[in-house]
């Protein structure tokens, strides 16, 4: 091989020598170019991952608290006239309170229809139930699409707590002989027995304390019944 062919043999190689290392230089950098995109990727795949979870997690700590107007997802269970009953386990309920003011009137020991003295008061009288007494029933043979009845039949009103103001007992004798050292002894038993008679006949007293207690009712069961998958409707009679 002459000079000139040996130049050229050794400028061809050089050209190909440069042009696979430059070929490699391009792998190398595509190689780099694509591990930073997925590095960027996973960064954008870590990122967008915790946004959604703070978003789960925000929305159920929104409904669970009742922001927003959401209302907190609650467990329904079918339910029974025993579990109802023990929702209303309150041991005598008062539920009206009023400030009676009335006379009494005393009569004689020996004689009954003979009046010896008056005594005007002022007593607190309270109206209650055992909610104990209660009973509740669940009519649930009702058509298709229709509601099922809770039933809950209240015990009867009991006027028994009475409590009269010593302090504003006021005496009227028919008898002189009748004030006496233990008259306000007498007059306080007498003042109690005419609150409890007169009260337990007043019917707007009464009335008001039905009321009271179907409120009372509702207030204790709507909560329930409104979280229920099934429908209901509260009769109280």
């Amino acid at each position: 091989m002459n000079e000139i062919e040996e130049d050229t043999a050794k400028e061809t190689g050089m050209q190909e020598q440069g042009r696979k290392n430059k070929h490699k230089r391009n792998k190398d950098k595509g190689q780099k170019l694509s591990a930073r995109d997925v590095t960027k990727l996973l960064k954008w795949v870590i990122i967008l991952a915790v946004v959604v979870i703070l978003v789960v997690v925000g929305y159920k700590l929104a409904k669970q608290l009742g922001w927003f107007g959401l209302k907190p997802k609650v467990e329904t269970t079918i339910l029974t006239s025993s579990q109802l009953e023990q929702v209303l386990q309150i041991d005598d309920l008062s539920v009206c309170e009023i400030t009676y003011n009335g006379v009494a009137e005393v009569p004689q020991k020996n004689h009954p229809t003979k009046v010896v003295y008056y005594v005007s008061y002022e007593a607190e009288v309270k109206a209650s139930i055992n909610m104990a007494d209660i009973d509740v029933q669940i009519d649930d043979n009702v058509g298709e699409g229709q509601a099922k009845k809770i039933i809950v039949t209240l015990p009867q009103l009991q006027v028994k707590q009475i409590d009269v103001d010593m302090a504003s007992l006021d005496y009227m004798f028919v008898k002189k002989s009748a004030n006496t050292a233990d008259v306000s002894e007498e007059a306080y038993a007498a003042c109690i027995a005419d609150a409890g008679s007169e009260c337990r006949g007043n019917e707007v007293f009464l009335q008001m304390a039905k009321e009271n207690c179907e409120n009372t009712v509702k207030a204790l069961l709507m909560p329930i019944i409104e979280n229920q998958d099934e429908s209901y409707e509260l009769v109280i009679q």
